[in-house]
């Protein structure tokens, strides 16, 4: 993820993204994106529970 820019920054944004309880998955489809107010739902296959973005 984010190849261009240095690996430390990379890794300290990841944690970053951790600590805030954001879980990134590359590698992966997404089936469906939803509009729930106040947040967008992405739904990728064979996940316990959908992504939120606020």
């Amino acid at each position: 993820m984010l190849k261009p820019f240095d690996p430390d920054l990379v890794d300290w944004l990841m944690e970053s993204f951790r600590d805030q309880g954001i879980d990134v998955r590359t590698q992966t489809n997404v089936d469906a994106i939803e509009r729930r107010p106040p947040a967008i739902v992405f739904a990728p296959p064979r996940m316990a529970r959908p992504a939120r973005l606020m």
